[in-house]
């Protein structure tokens, strides 16, 4: 975590330097200030968005007031810590759950041998925060404006759903009424169900059940486990082949943000149109090796060419790329065994557009960090 300290006195001038040695960071005081030439206002608005954290050791008013003009989203804002001087509080102010402010302040009231304050709701409560175990388990928050009505449930012990077709370790909350997954339960059992209650759904568009579609208050947590094969004749053109891979994920219901990968084979890890789609998106381009596809082809599991066999020595390949990577990315059973029974998926076979073809495939998701309620 990226830290900038801040303070206006002597006392946390001092605060500031101690605990910079346990957690390093930036340290801003009146000299520095003076150095830059710049005010308090100028120097956190330089700062905002360059650090993950900032703790502020001053009155709350100043911080409130110096960051209001700011704020611009949960999702974005770094995490605020205010401190006294003395370091016998750490407030939460500011992104305690996605930001990270919550831990941060603990972290530093341990380092003080001071009191953390922490203020959210779910917190108090001591239930679970949907948006703290999307953290935890790196799943996409779509429609974070929907959190509330979760989180809102959460507080008050009402009645929510998850839908959650993949393994959880833990029990949930005995409000939680989980369908989709028989490994992850809740303390009554769950609901057949979805009712009015609102929703948290863990997974893909291709997989919603329709009962959720035509509800309002659903939170989407979408999981990065997917990865798109793809096959092309050489010297396909990047242009053409970056609007056939939008196309694919639009009608596969895929955001690229929940790709993991793009795959293909030996042959084609330098064909500037793929390398330049990977680089373009951010995803990782994974070279699946022959004896991975031959497998998948014995067992039936890809559609075979012929043809594609007499030019690229394998009957398949972007449908055995994108299985092969799915299971590659498969969890080790000695740390999530409830995987045992959940395997990689081909989510959409093997489509052709000019020059090119392109593969889905998903890979199982274990979740972790969910605790029994207290």
């Amino acid at each position: 975590m990226k830290l900038a300290y801040f303070s206006l006195t002597p006392g946390g001038d001092r605060l500031c330097a101690a605990m910079a040695q346990h957690m390093p960071g930036m340290v801003v005081t009146r000299e520095v200030l003076l150095q830059e030439g710049c005010s308090f206002a100028q120097m956190t608005a330089r700062m905002w968005p360059l650090y993950d954290g900032l703790v502020f050791v001053m009155a709350s008013g100043i911080v409130v007031r110096t960051i209001a003009p700011l704020l611009v989203s949960k999702t974005s804002d770094p995490a605020v810590v205010v401190m006294d001087a003395r370091g016998q509080y750490a407030v939460s102010l500011l992104s305690g759950h996605l930001g990270g402010a919550n831990e941060l302040a603990q972290a530093l009231a341990k380092i003080c041998h001071g009191q953390a304050v922490i203020t959210t709701g779910t917190d108090v409560e001591h239930t679970l925060a949907f948006d703290v175990f999307a953290k935890k388990n790196q799943l996409r928050i779509e429609n974070i404006a929907v959190l509330k009505y979760i989180s809102a449930a959460m507080i008050e012990k009402a009645p929510a759903g998850l839908w959650c077709p993949w393994p959880a370790d833990g029990i949930f909350p005995s409000n939680v009424q989980i369908q989709g997954n028989k490994n992850c339960v809740s303390r009554d059992g769950g609901s057949e169900t979805p009712g009015d209650m609102p929703w948290v759904f863990i997974g893909h568009d291709y997989d919603v059940p329709e009962a959720l579609k035509t509800m309002d208050r659903v939170l989407y947590l979408r999981p990065k486990n997917l990865y798109v094969g793809v096959g092309c004749k050489r010297g396909t053109a990047f242009e053409a082949m970056e609007a056939a891979f939008s196309d694919f994920l639009r009608a596969s219901q895929v955001n690229v943000q929940d790709v993991a990968g793009l795959c293909t084979i030996e042959l084609k890890k330098d064909e500037p149109a793929i390398v330049s789609l990977a680089k373009k998106y951010c995803l990782e381009l994974k070279i699946i090796d022959h004896e991975q596809i031959r497998a998948l082809e014995a067992a039936g599991a890809v559609q075979v060419s012929e043809f594609v066999r007499s030019v690229t020595q394998v009957g398949s390949v972007c449908e055995a790329c994108a299985l092969a990577a799915a299971q590659n990315a498969e969890k080790d059973p000695a740390q999530a065994p409830d995987l045992s029974m959940q395997k990689a998926r081909k989510i959409r076979g093997k489509t052709i557009y000019p020059g090119m073809t392109f593969a889905l495939a998903e890979a199982p998701v274990f979740f972790q960090g969910l605790k029994e309620e207290t």
